[in-house]
């Protein structure tokens, strides 16, 4: 049977949807061929695309595509029989390229403030913070966000400060206990037991 190009949904592709298989009595039969459809992930890793060109396709109505509550689906014949065109569309949308870019800028400027602790030895990163947004934003200062980030570090990880920070009664005079307690405590230990 000759592989003439077919028409599906406006979409001109060489692959038969059927196949044909002779029969012993001369009778001929007709198996369809179902194309099986991948996820769209997949079909950008399988053809060399990303996932955003996928998904152009899809919205253009050159291939055709199903979105699913896990995901969306799309046929690897479409894909194929139009791939030089899919891969000529641009590999990122605007949207995605500006998500990079932000995650670069965070990255280098986290690794900027990163240090390797002298006494543990370990390489100490801050977490994601007031003070490193405001870094972002060019509201704090960079030489005392480092000298923070490595206080806060020695603090927390070398000394006892959190035990000593609950300990209200090794901050405060018992005089002041007094005069906040209106003469009823000296100790706040003595108001817990």
């Amino acid at each position: 049977m000759a592989n003439n190009p077919i028409s599906t949904f406006g979409l001109t592709t060489t692959s038969q949807p059927y196949r044909s298989s002779m029969l012993t009595d001369g009778t001929c039969r007709i198996i369809h061929d179902v194309p099986r459809w991948i996820g769209a992930s997949t079909a950008a890793q399988t053809y060399g695309l990303t996932y955003d060109q996928v998904v152009q396709a899809v919205m253009m109505g050159i291939v055709r595509g199903s979105e699913t509550g896990m995901g969306m689906l799309v046929n690897p014949v479409d894909i194929e029989a139009n791939l030089d065109r899919i891969r000529s569309f641009s590999q990122y949308s605007k949207k995605e390229l500006a998500a990079r870019h932000r995650h670069n800028v965070r990255r280098r400027l986290r690794e900027r403030l990163a240090f390797r602790c002298p006494r543990c030895g370990k390489k100490v990163y801050p977490l994601d913070s007031y003070v490193f947004e405001g870094i972002l934003m060019g509201d704090v200062d960079y030489g005392g966000a480092r000298e923070d980030l490595v206080i806060q570090h020695y603090f927390h990880v070398h000394t006892d400060y959190e035990k000593d920070h609950q300990d209200v009664d090794k901050r405060l005079r018992p005089e002041e206990v007094y005069e906040a307690t209106k003469g009823k405590f000296q100790s706040f230990k003595s108001l817990i037991e």
